[in-house]
C-alpha cells in the first residue's frame, strides 16, 4: 500500500507573518501525520479562496461583527449551498 503525503496550506500571502517556530508548531500538532507545509497564493487556488471566506465569516460570528451578513452573502453568490441528507 502507497504512503499516504498530508500537506497543509497556508496562503502564500501570510508566509511572511509566519515564523519559523510557528511552522515547527503546526508540525507538532499534526507529527503522526509528517504534513508537508505548503504556501500557496489563495488566487490561484479557489479552494483556498473557499476557506479565506468561510474563516473570515466563522470569525466575524465569533467576534459578533454586524458585517457577517455582508460575508454570508458574498460566500452565497460563489457557492451553491445544498442540504445533505
Amino acid at each position: 500500500m502507497p504512503e499516504i503525503t498530508y500537506k497543509i496550506i497556508i496562503d502564500g500571502i501570510d508566509d511572511n507573518k509566519l515564523t519559523a517556530n510557528n511552522i515547527k508548531n503546526i508540525k507538532t500538532l499534526f507529527k503522526e501525520l509528517k504534513p508537508k507545509i505548503i504556501f500557496l497564493d489563495s488566487r490561484k487556488s479557489l479552494f483556498l479562496q473557499f476557506s479565506d471566506m468561510l474563516a473570515g465569516l466563522v470569525h466575524s460570528i465569533y467576534k459578533n461583527k454586524e458585517d457577517y451578513n455582508v460575508l454570508l452573502k458574498k460566500l452565497k453568490d460563489k457557492v451553491k449551498i445544498t442540504q445533505i441528507e
